[in-house]
């Protein structure tokens, strides 16, 4: 049976548009690289959204989801997050 995917067909879509440039770096100093890819994907999609995609953004979270949003936020910021998305190249 096959895995279920860990993105979002739009997000799929953007790790496969930066593919190229990802395959094309002549000296694959991906600490050059990275940085501005993850700034762009989470401005794309903010951890918030993510969390809770059914919630208007100005809606007051519960303690409950404050404290869920707290820990996913700190899995994103976790190397094995950036192990993952960087794994999908």
């Amino acid at each position: 049976m096959p895995r279920k995917e860990w993105t979002t067909p739009k997000q799929k879509q953007f790790l496969q548009a930066e593919l190229p440039r990802y395959n094309n770096m002549v000296t694959k100093e991906y600490n050059r690289h990275f940085p501005t890819f993850f700034q762009d994907w989470c401005k794309r999609w903010p951890e918030r959204a993510t969390a809770f995609p059914e919630l208007a953004v100005n809606t007051l979270l519960t303690s409950k989801q404050e404290e869920t949003l707290a820990e996913a936020l700190s899995k994103r910021r976790d190397i094995s997050n950036a192990t993952q998305i960087r794994l999908s190249y």
